[in-house]
């Protein structure tokens, strides 16, 4: 019997200097049925030709193109056109392990088509001889998904690679959100987590995270829409996890501490601000303490509260 075809989903925009290393990663893979989908977001660069290239050698890449239309758009489309019963979302700047696929499905060997494998993962700069595994709480199996729900939102964290997903979840969750333009794979898997009964994590295999990417959204100075959106991804969080009854007081905690760092890192603009402090009233009296800031900060919140120390960060700002 053929084992279960994985599709390996690649977004591109611009990544001349790292498509074929990414590539080379996939295509090494030591699971024997992968597929690869290439989606160009209207790349200016030589993106394209180098795709091209790796479609004309080897029968399991396929490359297609759109406009310009956003990582999220390319990310939808490649699933749309793509055939693997378990899904992988890679960035065309990240690199993966040559056995993280076959030791994430060797996982999944038995289970339900329910059930989610992760991995651990690293962050890289230059080159993988840089590579460092990062020591995260979330290296573990879940016996619900709710327990790795109240993890990631309480500082937890994967890279969007980590994850290996049955179709048929993804197709339950829904697509990426296409208006979003950060943490658009928080709150994306935040939906397909929750639609899974169990997690399984894998101690063999690991994504290659590259940090220097200049066309990092990450990277790039915060701006007034780009925390909107933050704000935005928070509150549609916090919306499914109420449609899915998994709204739990860990989850409670969680979120608010992300609207609190979201109004502490946008201070300058107060609907942002207001709307954040309108979530965390709504989310009702949960006592814990702020996890941002320097320890000036913290104390001062102790002592006349987190608002009140937002307004002074807030009247201080504009003066700059």
């Amino acid at each position: 019997m053929d084992k279960p075809k994985v599709s390996i989903l690649i977004p591109c925009y611009n990544s001349e200097t790292y498509l074929q290393e990414t590539l080379q990663s996939c295509i090494t893979q030591q699971y024997p049925n992968i597929e690869i989908i290439i989606v160009d977001d209207g790349s200016t660069d030589k993106s394209v030709e180098i795709a091209k290239d790796w479609v004309h050698k080897f029968d399991n890449i396929q490359l297609y193109s759109q406009p310009n239309s956003g990582v999220c758009c390319a990310r939808n489309l490649a699933f749309e056109r793509s055939t693997g019963d378990y899904i992988v979302y890679l960035d065309s700047d990240d690199l993966i392990s040559s056995d993280l696929i076959s030791s994430q499905m060797e996982l999944l060997e038995g289970a339900n088509d329910n059930v989610i494998a992760t991995c651990s993962w690293g962050r890289f700069y230059t080159s993988i001889d840089d590579f460092n595994i990062e020591k995260k709480s979330v290296y573990k199996d879940y016996e619900s998904s709710i327990g790795l729900i109240e993890d990631l939102l309480n500082d937890g964290m994967f890279g969007l690679t980590c994850y290996l997903t049955p179709r048929s979840i993804i197709d339950k969750a829904g697509t990426w959100n296409e208006t979003l333009t950060i943490n658009t794979d928080g709150e994306f898997f935040i939906r397909v987590i929750a639609n899974a009964d169990k997690i399984k994590f894998s101690k063999h295999g690991c994504l290659f995270y590259r940090s220097n990417n200049p066309n990092s959204i990450s990277r790039r100075k915060p701006i007034e829409a780009k925390g909107a959106s933050l704000l935005f991804s928070y509150e549609l969080i916090l919306e499914y996890l109420k449609s899915r009854n998994l709204l739990t007081p860990m989850a409670k905690v969680g979120l608010k501490k992300l609207f609190q760092a979201v109004a502490y890192q946008y201070v300058i603009y107060n609907h942002i601000v207001d709307r954040a402090r309108k979530q965390v009233k709504a989310l009702g009296n949960i006592k814990d303490k702020p996890n941002i800031g320097g320890s000036i900060f913290r104390i001062l919140c102790y002592l006349i509260g987190f608002w009140n120390v937002l307004f002074i960060k807030h009247l201080l700002s504009c003066k700059k």
